[in-house]
């Protein structure tokens, strides 16, 4: 394949990346429905009205950082679930800045395709608070007619009552957190709940009739075997859910996991069972139905999440809480914002923008780049003529000499104009991206 030939090229310089194995992973929010004629995650992307421009489009992710328990592998920004108080101050500050969205660079009309409760743990925030961070939103915002509203949830805490709440809020897709299917591997995992607690909520959100459910699963645990990933996967299989997240347990900087390898208490299984494990899920879904559409994501025709996909095809999306990032694409600039890791500082200054924002503007080819590792991450893949096309500049020669070695390495191929990643290349996926930065 000659990469000249079906990529406009322009400037300079590129990384190899090392040869390290690393199932490709993404952030658990990171994650649509479409049932009774509501539209796939690719037809949804198709969606535009005379008044609306496609920039005008948005994704609102929610943070709720309320945790019980601090999980061992967890890296995101969490607080313990102990002080009212602090809850009731902080869903007073999420809708103050929803209600001052101009201050942040957003401008009407704005029409909301999904909202994304994550956390954190977001099933242990009130109804009642949900209820009213929705009001907001409702009150400021143009509601898709197919728009797609996700929590996360731990099973310990799904109740029929809790789940009918939900449902009359407007929530059509739960994320169940049930990352494994026996209880040894659950404790070791600091999970509060047991296997009885995940077949629990599963029987509860499927009687509530959600239009989606997802289930988030892990592998690479501690002690974890080739076959008893293979026994979750069979296992999970009559649940009948429609989506799977797959996420390869990645051990983060200054977690307790990261503190304990170091000290030596235990090892992660090889990179080569994990690959296998990876491989398996690929294999297994597949011939249950499932399109493996992101490197840690499958889905039941249809059931694509809309939320996760508008990050990985570049739609603007706005991060509403602590710690939360967003992007926001004009007709003349491309910029990315985000509030401080302290949720004291969200709370008490989050009517001062100056100390709780920080941002960074992105130049054409900077933000060409970071869309083209996003969207490898896809089935779909990236057309590069398109994406420079669409963000009026030239692809940097640097970028498709490092493609052209990708390519040769095995790790991408040609597949319909659009260039994706192997399987090899999935299962690289952290090292090659690395190159992109």
């Amino acid at each position: 394949m000659n990469f000249e030939s079906i990529i406009r090229a322009g400037k300079a310089d590129g990384a190899t990346p090392s040869n390290r194995f690393v199932v490709g992973n993404f952030s658990k929010s990171t994650p649509g429905v479409s049932q009774g004629g509501a539209p796939s995650a690719s037809e949804a992307a198709k969606v535009n009205t005379p008044d609306v421009s496609p920039e005008k489009f948005i994704a609102v992710y929610i943070h709720l950082p309320f945790c019980a328990v601090k999980c061992p592998f967890c890296d995101f920004y969490t607080r313990p679930n102990r002080h009212a108080e602090e809850a009731k101050a902080y869903t007073s500050a999420l809708i103050s800045e929803i209600k001052n969205y101009r201050a942040f660079g957003w401008s009407k009309p704005l029409r909301m395709t999904s909202i994304y409760f994550g956390g954190g743990t977001p099933s242990l925030t009130s109804t009642k608070d949900l209820e009213s961070i929705l009001r907001a939103l409702r009150d400021e915002f143009e509601w898709d007619p197919h728009l797609e509203m996700t929590i996360e949830a731990n099973p310990e805490d799904v109740t029929q009552e809790k789940a009918g709440r939900w449902k009359d809020l407007g929530i059509n897709r739960v994320s169940l957190g049930v990352q494994a299917l026996s209880d040894d591997d659950l404790k070791q995992l600091g999970r509060k709940g047991t296997a009885e607690n995940n077949h629990l909520a599963w029987q509860i959100l499927k009687k509530t009739a959600f239009k989606c459910l997802s289930v988030d699963l892990m592998f690479g645990l501690r002690n974890q075997t080739r076959d008893a990933w293979k026994e979750t996967l069979q296992a999970i299989l009559p649940w009948n859910a429609e989506h799977l997240s797959c996420y390869n347990l990645t051990i983060e900087s200054k977690t307790r996991y990261w503190v304990d390898i170091n000290q030596g208490k235990w090892v992660p299984p090889s990179d080569e069972i994990q690959a296998d494990m990876f491989l398996e899920a690929r294999k297994t879904l597949a011939q249950h139905g499932f399109k493996h559409y992101e490197i840690s994501n499958y889905a039941k025709v249809g059931y694509e999440s809309l939320h996760n996909s508008a990050y990985w095809n570049g739609q603007n999306y706005w991060g509403i809480g602590v710690a939360a990032h967003s992007l926001q694409r004009t007709q003349s600039t491309i910029r990315r914002f985000w509030k401080p890791k302290s949720l004291q500082t969200y709370v008490q200054k989050i009517h001062q923008l100056s100390h709780v924002i920080q941002d960074e503007l992105l130049s054409p080819e900077k933000h060409l780049r970071e869309r083209t590792m996003l969207c490898l991450r896809t089935s779909k893949g990236v057309h590069l003529a398109s994406l420079a096309n669409d963000l009026e500049c030239e692809i940097p020669k640097d970028l498709v000499e490092m493609l052209e070695r990708f390519k040769n390495e095995g790790f991408i191929e040609k597949q319909q104009e659009n260039l994706i990643l192997t399987a090899k290349g999935q299962l690289f996926s952290d090292s090659l991206f690395e190159a992109f930065v």
